[in-house]
């Protein structure tokens, strides 16, 4: 598995699209578990305990991308 292309975790969003998580750190923020938030500089996602900043981010079928451009591509009014 150390050489598949295929790395990294991936999060599964509403829709049914998938996220890859390339780089994150961990973060004192309270969020549900599971939970995407797009409101700050940088998507953060809820987690059993804790939360974690999605630093690096690839959407499905795209290139990475830093996790503050994806936030500001896709917040909802």
């Amino acid at each position: 598995r150390a050489l598949s292309p295929h790395i990294g975790a991936h999060i599964a969003l509403d829709g049914g699209e998938l996220l890859g998580v390339r780089r994150a750190r961990v973060v004192d923020e309270e969020l549900p578990n599971g939970a995407l938030s797009l409101a700050g500089e940088r998507p953060v996602l809820g987690c059993a305990v804790g939360a974690l900043e999605l630093i690096t981010v690839q959407p499905a079928g795209k290139r990475e991308m830093d996790g503050a451009d994806y936030a500001r591509g896709h917040r909802r009014p």
